[in-house]
């Protein structure tokens, strides 16, 4: 670290005046003195929809759009641009599950009282259909190449998954009775088969991540792009609690990530750094690359009095997050307070 800061000064001390010299000091400083925390646990400020409770967040993207459910209604989210409501099929609710970089957003629609489409909406909404037969169809995610992924209902035992592209449109997907929530733009999937968490290179048998000793079912919920999984384990599809994050690589397997004290976590996202988020009893929770495993409450440094950060769903690759509040029941985005990673070139410009 010294030898860099050394060098550092010496290429830019014969380019810089003295009063910028000064400048680079102080600031080489600074970055003396954030050496050690950035290594300490990061910190987030709070914001808000400004709906009310119920507003639940699914989803953000690396532009910093969430998506955000409110009221049986979907909406897009951003600091800059406030709230815009997606619209619906005709049937006046519509839910989003998911949104890729493009700022496309997929999901669920009514058409009717009673029947739901799945949707694709880029500046409106298109109904994607579903598979012939079925009475519901959901679209679960989307990747920045337009391709999406989701089922048919044909009942409430049985669901069949699809894949929806720009050329070939909705056709069935055969996941050899699997189910798939997330795919990457190398069209890698995860999801759940056979009450074990499970992921497909492409359409086909796909790998078993295995099961959690005292859990017999577990689900794969993302994957990020170097093919660490997480997910939950619970004791049967149809129990709650007790529950149990995990995290999955392919030369570690699966890892019980326990909890914090209580009967229950869950990891809902992961980021192409590692980090990964979801809930635990104490409220929203993230582990770190190395294996810390954090209450988001405590890390705000704007916290309103009496809100409780609660579940978190989503983690952007620039470290931003959604979720819901538990107390108040309100959609929220904590965006890191510093910068995570400073490097010569954000040095250079603060001495322009």
């Amino acid at each position: 670290m010294v030898k860099i800061i050394i060098e550092i000064y010496r290429c830019l001390g014969r380019l810089m005046k003295t009063s910028k010299l000064l400048v680079l000091l102080l600031t080489l400083g600074l970055v003396m003195g954030l050496a050690g925390s950035l290594q300490a646990a990061p910190q987030y400020r709070y914001y808000t929809t400004g709906q009310g409770p119920g507003s639940e967040p699914r989803a953000i993207n690396d532009n910093g759009h969430a998506l955000v459910n409110f009221n049986d209604r979907a909406y897009l989210w951003s600091l800059s641009g406030g709230l815009t409501d997606l619209g619906d099929l005709g049937g006046g609710k519509s839910y989003g599950y998911a949104i890729n970089n493009l700022g496309q957003i997929v999901g669920e629609s009514y058409i009717n009282a009673t029947t739901s489409h799945a949707f694709l909406w880029q500046g409106q909404m298109s109904d994607l259909g579903g598979l012939s037969g079925g009475v519901r169809s959901i679209a679960v995610s989307i990747n920045n190449l337009g391709i999406i992924i989701g089922g048919t209902f044909f009942n409430e035992q049985s669901i069949s998954p699809f894949r929806w592209t720009p050329n070939d449109k909705l056709q069935p997907m055969d996941l050899q009775g699997g189910i798939a929530f997330k795919i990457l733009d190398d069209g890698r999937m995860v999801g759940g088969k056979n009450n074990h968490a499970w992921l497909w290179n492409a359409p086909g048998p796909g790998t078993d991540l295995g099961g959690l000793p005292g859990f017999g079912y577990t689900e794969a919920k993302d994957i990020n792009i170097n093919g660490q999984v997480v997910g939950f384990a619970t004791p049967t599809q149809d129990v709650e609690y007790p529950t149990h994050a995990f995290s999955w690589t392919q030369g570690g397997g699966l890892k019980d990530l326990g909890t914090q004290g209580g009967p229950y976590s869950r990891a809902f996202s992961i980021n192409n750094q590692g980090f990964f988020v979801g809930w635990a009893e104490a409220g929203g929770c993230i582990w770190t690359p190395s294996g810390d495993k954090l209450n988001l409450d405590t890390l705000v440094v704007n916290k309103p009095a009496g809100v409780t950060i609660g579940d978190a769903h989503g983690i952007n690759n620039k470290g931003v997050i959604v979720g819901q509040g538990n107390d108040n029941g309100v959609a929220y985005m904590l965006v890191p307070a510093q910068m995570p990673n400073p490097s010569p070139g954000s040095l250079l410009l603060l001495l322009q």
